[in-house]
C-alpha cells in the first residue's frame, strides 16, 4: 500500500539460507520515507541480505519505490547486498524508482537475469557516485568481483539522470566477468554518460 518495504530477508551469518519466490505480484512497496539514505533504504519490494541467496521466478514488480536519492542506495524493486546470488527469471519489473537503479541494485552481489523485460524504471538521484546517485534507470551495480548475466531480457524505456539510462555496471577492482547474449536495451536515457549501458572497471 505504498507504506512500507513487502519482504525483508536478512538470515544471519551462522544460518545462510535461500529464498525463492515464484508465480507472486509485488506492488506499491515502499522505502522512500525512511529516516536515512543509506544501503538499507533500497529494496523497496524485496531486501536481500548478506547471507541470503534469492531466487525470482515468475513474478511482476510494479510501483515499488525507493528512496529518491542517496549513494549506493539502489533498488526500487529489489536491492541485493552483499556476495551472493540474485537469480531472476521469467520476471517482469515497470514502473519502479529508486535513487540508483530504478528496478534492481547490487552491492558485492552477483546477478543471473534471464527472460526478463525492465520498462519504464527510474533512477531519480543526481550526481552520480561520488554523490546522490541517479545512475542506472533499470540495473544498477557496484562493488568488487560480481558476476553479471543478462540473458534473453529486454530493457526499455528506463531512465537515470547521471549514468547508464538502461544499466551501469562499476567493478572497484576491475575483476568479474559480465555477459550480455539475446538482450535488447532501447529507449533508454541518461543525462551525463551513457545512455544505455555505463560500464566501468
Amino acid at each position: 500500500g505504498g507504506t512500507t518495504r513487502i519482504i525483508d530477508f536478512r538470515p544471519p551469518f551462522e544460518v545462510p539460507r535461500a529464498l525463492t519466490v515464484q508465480n507472486l505480484t509485488f506492488r506499491d512497496g515502499s522505502t522512500a520515507n525512511l529516516p536515512d539514505s543509506t544501503t538499507d533504504s533500497g529494496g523497496a519490494a524485496i531486501y536481500r541480505g548478506t547471507f541470503g541467496t534469492l531466487r525470482v521466478i515468475n513474478c511482476q514488480f510494479f510501483d515499488n519505490v525507493g528512496p529518491a536519492s542517496g549513494q549506493d542506495v539502489a533498488g526500487g524493486a529489489i536491492y541485493s547486498f552483499g556476495s551472493t546470488p540474485t537469480t531472476i527469471v521469467g520476471s517482469v519489473f515497470q514502473n519502479n524508482r529508486c535513487s540508483s537503479g530504478g528496478a534492481l541494485g547490487h552491492l558485492f552481489a552477483h546477478l543471473e537475469l534471464v527472460n526478463s523485460l525492465l520498462v519504464d524504471n527510474q533512477a531519480t538521484g543526481t550526481g552520480g557516485n561520488p554523490g546522490n546517485g541517479g545512475n542506472g534507470g533499470a540495473i544498477y551495480s557496484d562493488g568488487n568481483d560480481q558476476t553479471m548475466s543478462v540473458c534473453g531480457s529486454l530493457l526499455r524505456g528506463n531512465t537515470a539522470n547521471a549514468r547508464g539510462g538502461g544499466f551501469m555496471r562499476v567493478s572497484n577492482n576491475g575483476v568479474g566477468p559480465m555477459l550480455f547474449d539475446r538482450t535488447t536495451i532501447a529507449g533508454t536515457e541518461g543525462a551525463l554518460q551513457a545512455g544505455g549501458l555505463y560500464l566501468q572497471g
